[in-house]
């Protein structure tokens, strides 16, 4: 498996690039199975996935970054949450 390190790196370099995507709302570091084996990669996560053909060229996520792959995956839209039990 991808050195852990190695991909924490990448992800910290690259982050504040992904996140000037306009549907992109965090990154991570995730395991993606392929085949049978289980890799480290790159978890952006989007508030909608679309298909490439519905994106323009500078809204497409790359599939590998450094060599790292990434996953993409729908979350919707993330909002503050309020502790209710915290204000009374």
């Amino acid at each position: 498996m991808e050195n852990y390190k190695r991909v924490q790196r990448i992800k910290k370099q690259n982050e504040p690039r992904l996140m000037r995507y306009s549907h992109v709302v965090g990154v991570g570091i995730g395991k993606k199975k392929i085949e049978t084996t289980f890799i480290r990669c790159i978890n952006i996560y989007v508030t909608k996935k679309l298909p490439e053909e519905k994106l323009s060229k500078d809204e497409i996520i790359p599939k590998k970054i450094e060599g790292v792959p990434t996953c993409v995956i729908e979350v919707g839209e993330i909002k503050a949450h309020q502790d209710k039990e915290r204000n009374e």
